[in-house]
Order: C-alpha cells, then structure tokens, then sequence
C-alpha cells in the first residue's frame, strides 16, 4: 500500500511539475482570481505582457490591469454576478483592452473560465497580446481601403472573373465604360461585354485554358473590342493577370476605351495621307506650271519681237492678234494654278508693310491701257492712298486688286466710270472699287466668289476664277473682300486690310550689298544666257540685238554654264532651271560658293512659277526670279539696271 501510496504521490508532482512547465513558458497569460478579484497567481507571460513583476501582482486586485471604464466598474461586475449569477464574459472569449504598468493601453484577447473549490469559486483568465495582430488587421484594412480608392478612381475598368468567366467585381469605370450598373454586371459571364464574334468563342477559350494550360492573351496585352449596353462596339485595349486563390483561378482584366486614340491615330493617318496628296499636287504643279508656260515663252517671245521689228499694220494687226491669244491663255492658266495652289494649301504668302500707294499706281500702269481700250475712265482719290502701310502681299494684293478693278471695266456701261478710294475704319483700311455698272442680281450675290461662277454677257473675257483666287489670297493675307453694295445705279467692291507701320527704305548702301562690286567693264557688256531650249535662247539673241550693243553668250548644259562664267566672267548671267545635267539651283550654289563668280548678278528665267520655288532661289542668291512666259519690255528694264549699275 505504501508502495502505491508512493507512486500515486510522485504522479501528482510529476503532473504539477509538468503543470507549473507550461504555465511558465506558455505564451498566453494566465492568472487566477477569488471572487473579489483578487490575484492569487499569474504566470511569467502574465508579468511580461503588463510589465509588473510577481510581487507586485499577487494579493492585488485584478482592476490594476484594466484601463477605464473597466477599472471603475471591474468590482460591480463581480458583485453582480456573485448575487444574481448573471454572466457576462466567463465561458465567452472577447477583445478588451489591457493596461500596462507604463500607463499604456493596448488590445487584449481574454477567455475567462469558473473553477469552484473549498474556499470558494476561483476564476481563472487566459490572456493574449494582440497588439501586433490589431497593427497587421490595421495596416491590411489601410491596404485594402488603398486598394480600393485605387480601383474605385482608376481611370481604367478593372474587372475579376472566375476561371468559368462569371464577373466577381466591376469597378466604376468599367461600369461607366459600358454603360451598366455594377449589379448588372457582378455575377454575369464577361461574354456580354463581347461583341460576335468574341461573344461566342470565350466560353471555349476559357475550357481550352483550363484543359491544356495554354495562353492566348493572359500576360500580354493587345487592342480587342468591346460592346455596350446600348449595342454599340468600341476599341478596348485589354490586359489579364492570373492570380490563384483559395477559391480557385481568378483573372483580372484591365481595360481602356481607346476609341479617342483610334481617331487620333486615324486622323493622323489621313493627314500624312493628305500631306503626301498635297505634295504630289504641288510636284504636278509644279511640272504643269513649267510644260505649260514653255511653249508658251515661244508664242509670246516671238510674237513680242515681232511686234519690235515690223509696224506695218497687217503685221501688227496678227502679232497683237496671237498676243492677245497668248496672254489669255497665260491668265487662264495663272488662274487656274494659283486656284490649285490654294486647295493644295501649297501657297506662299509673305506678309509685310505694304505702300498702298505704290500698289495703285502698279495696278494702274497695269490696267490702263485696258480701261482705254474699253474707253472706260479711271479716277483714283490719290489722296486717301498717301502715307498708308497695310500688312499684305505685295504681289498677291496688286493681283487682287487688278481682278477687281478688271470686272469693273468689263462690267460697266459703255464709257462708264471707275471710282477707286480708301478708307481709313478702326487700325484697317479700305479699298472701294465702285463701277457704274447695271449692279448684281441679289440671286447671284452669294455665288460671286465660287470657282467659274460668271454672271452677265458670258462673251466677255474670263475663266470665272478671278474673285475666287482673290479672296483666297486676301484671306491669307487676314483681311477681306467683298461687296459693299449693289444696284442700278453701279456695284462697290472693297479690299480691306490691316494697317501698319512702314518699312524702312532701301538705301543706296542694300543695293550695293545686293548687286556686290564689279570691276569696270571695258567694251560692249557681257551676259552668259544658260538655257538648253534653242527656242527660248533665240526669243533673248534677238532681243538683244534689240537692245544695242550687248554680247550674249549662251550655254545648254549646267556646268558647261559654270565653265563659261569662270572664263569670260560675265556682267550679267541668265539661268533656266531645268537643265539636262545639273539643276539650276545646283548651278547657282555652285556660283555663289566660287570667289571668281560670286559677284556676278543671276537672274533666273524659269517656266516654274510655283511661289515656293521663287523664295528658294531668291535665298540662294538670285538677283531676281522671272517666269516664262518672258515679259520682254520688262526683263530689257531689268538687264540695262544691273548692267548699268555693274559699270558704274
């Protein structure tokens, strides 16, 4: 028996030695309490967790480890409960709150259980530290709250779908994107997102995927389609992750509506498109522009020398005849290349101070010997003219000017008026060109200034082109043209432009910087003509012989041109563009690069009439630029100016 009673003794202690190991090393704390809530032992974790040591523990009550409102109302609670028996947490587990030694408060999971023995009921909690749990729940809410303002705003839809297709969430965009409420959408296969024929392969996809592993679009994104609520397909960029959960696959679909893009690039797409038509429209121009006025450098160079030599009146009567001809059919085809040039948006306009004045008295010198003609008188007001600078194209104004004043003669009454006056109005001004003509059906108003719209006695001469090309060019230029007013009594068109401050003259010293120096030629002056057309080159020898006393050197190749300048240095050179070896252009740069010849004058005469290629060769370093058909009262101006000036 006492053998027994031995073994039963070292069992007990055996079994509370084993006790006491693991309430000492166990991580939760554990203490006891009697009915008063008084500690009667707490384990090392206990002690750890408050930071008290285990005399100031035992013998105190329990309220000491408990923050307010709890420290205050700890002894009612047990009060209570020992009257009535009402539980409130013994056998149930909650979060409370602990309070450490060092005033801190900090989150507490507690279990407390009910032990009866004979000195009354013993109660016995189980405490637990999860301040770091509540830091990571926290830390994983704050992600997720992230996560979730990053989805809610993101600008892109982003939508999950199950391995079977069916949605499991829809942000606000994609909503947005497709026109549907996120309830509409959460639970549904993604397939109505689709249009056909993707709306009917994406169930197989997706088995195939399932059944061999192999990827189409996860992981790489592509430009696929998408349909909305109301029908309608739009461009969708789409990217898909895969992600596994516990539940099983789940894909992620971002995607971005680039309907936008699509037009940006399609518009862009069209104006390459466009710019290449443009410059193939201004090369046919450009080749029209010189095949045309070619041939017609032959008819009017000859009829002009013609019209030199003989003055019997049968002779001139059939020169004038064929130069009548000639420069009609030189203005149908300016009209009709400047017309091309302004669809083509390949005209050029230079845009400075411009003398009104000046280009009154050009348009005059120009138009009167046509007004004449048709007996019709011009009165300017010279006066309102004076002093005014308008920011225009010189160039491009006179000839819009010149159109209007032209249908004013053309559409007068026989020896009617031409009245032409500016206008000062608010930093512009105003050109009126008033005729006292039978005036403007109102019908016909509108349709004055579209393309070979013409009105009246269709015998007389035009291609109804002219208040067309005029426009444009005013346009261009920021002003306006149109008509005032109209009636029996005549019809007021007015130009009107804005007003500047004018240019500064050219003195004596830019004309020099621009000829350059020549030595002093002695003898008859020399002019090397470069030309490979033996039409054009005789146009100009019997011109010369014309003209006086001028030795004309010709050469039908580009640097058999360049040889002949070095040798003889000429006064003067004349040079055509399209040569048969090297182009104009080449022949002038290499001119203008040589010491021997820099200084030599080149004027070029060039069947191409296309503005930009006049800018190009003037900032290489022509003199000037002269189209064909050749002008030869005007182009014997400019040969005895340079080559006077060269001899001074």
């Amino acid at each position: 028996m006492k053998k027994t009673k031995g073994s039963g003794e070292e069992k007990e202690r055996q079994a509370a030695g084993l006790l006491r190991a693991v309430l000492e090393t166990v991580v939760d704390g554990i203490l006891t309490i009697d009915r008063e809530g008084t500690i009667i032992t707490a384990n090392p974790a206990v002690e750890r967790i408050f930071g008290y040591s285990p005399n100031e523990l035992f013998g105190k009550n329990v309220k000491l480890l408990m923050p307010s409102p709890y420290h205050e109302e700890h002894d009612g609670y047990l009060k209570n409960y020992s009257d009535t028996g009402e539980r409130k947490i013994i056998g149930i587990g909650r979060e409370v709150q602990g309070l450490r030694k060092d005033g801190t408060v900090f989150p507490l999971y507690l279990a407390v259980g009910e032990t009866t023995t004979e000195q009354g009921p013993i109660f016995t909690g189980i405490v637990r530290d999860i301040s770091e749990m509540k830091r990571a729940e926290e830390e994983l809410r704050r992600e997720r709250g992230l996560l979730k303002a990053v989805v809610e705003t993101a600008i892109d839809g982003i939508v999950t779908i199950d391995e079977h297709g069916t949605m499991i969430t829809a942000n606000p965009a994609t909503t947005a994107m497709f026109g549907y409420s996120a309830g509409e959408l959460v639970g549904k296969n993604v397939k109505m997102l689709m249009p056909s024929p993707y709306h009917e392969e994406h169930d197989g996809y997706l088995a195939a995927y399932r059944a061999t592993g192999e990827r189409k679009i996860i992981g790489i994104g592509r430009e696929v389609e998408g349909r909305r609520k109301d029908g309608s397909v739009f461009p969708l960029e789409l990217a898909v992750t895969e992600t596994h959960t516990e539940q099983g696959r789940v894909f992620t679909g971002i995607v971005r509506d680039i309907t936008e893009r699509k037009k940006s690039q399609d518009a862009m797409v069209a104006r390459e498109a466009a710019e290449r038509a443009n410059e193939a429209k201004s090369e046919f121009l450009s080749r029209m522009s010189h095949e045309l006025r070619t041939p017609l450098n032959a008819v009017l160079g000859f009829a002009q020398l013609l019209e030199m030599r003989y003055d019997d009146p049968r002779t001139l009567e059939a020169t004038q005849a064929i130069m009548r001809a000639g420069n009609h059919l030189l203005m149908l085809i300016n009209e009709i290349l400047d017309l091309a040039r302004i669809e083509s948006r390949s005209v050029s306009i230079s845009v400075e101070p411009t003398n009104m004045a000046d280009v009154v008295n050009q348009m005059l010198d120009l138009i009167g010997p046509v007004a004449n003609k048709a007996s019709i008188e011009i009165k300017v007001d010279h006066d309102t003219f004076q002093g005014v600078t308008v920011k225009a194209d010189a160039r491009r104004l006179l000839q819009a000017l010149i159109n209007v004043v032209s249908n004013a003669i053309k559409y007068n009454r026989q020896r009617g008026t031409v009245y032409i006056k500016g206008v000062h109005e608010d930093g512009h001004f105003r050109t009126e060109v008033r005729d006292t003509g039978l005036g403007i059906p109102e019908k016909h108003i509108s349709q004055l200034f579209e393309p070979f719209r013409r009105f009246g006695d269709l015998n007389i001469e035009g291609s109804g082109l002219g208040l067309t090309v005029s426009r444009s060019f005013v346009e261009l230029m920021g002003g306006t043209i149109d008509v005032s007013e109209t009636g029996p009594e005549g019809t007021t068109f007015f130009i009107r432009l804005e007003t500047t401050a004018p240019k500064r003259a050219l003195t004596g010293q830019d004309l020099a910087e621009r000829l350059g120096t020549r030595p002093t030629v002695e003898g008859s002056p020399t002019v090397l003509y470069i030309e490979d057309n033996i039409s054009n080159f005789r146009i100009l020898e019997l011109a010369f012989q014309e003209w006086g006393d001028i030795k004309l050197l010709s050469a039908t190749q580009g640097q058999l041109g360049i040889e002949m300048a070095r040798a003889h240095r000429p006064d003067l050179i004349l040079l055509d563009l399209h040569l048969p070896d090297i182009m104009g252009l080449d022949v002038l740069n290499i001119l203008r690069s040589d010491p021997f010849t820099a200084d030599i004058p080149v004027v070029v005469i060039s069947a191409d009439a296309m503005s930009r290629q006049i800018k190009r060769l003037i900032g290489a370093g022509a003199y000037d630029y002269l189209t064909k058909p050749i002008d030869l009262h005007h182009l014997g101006t400019v040969v005895r100016t340079l080559l006077d000036k060269g001899n001074k």
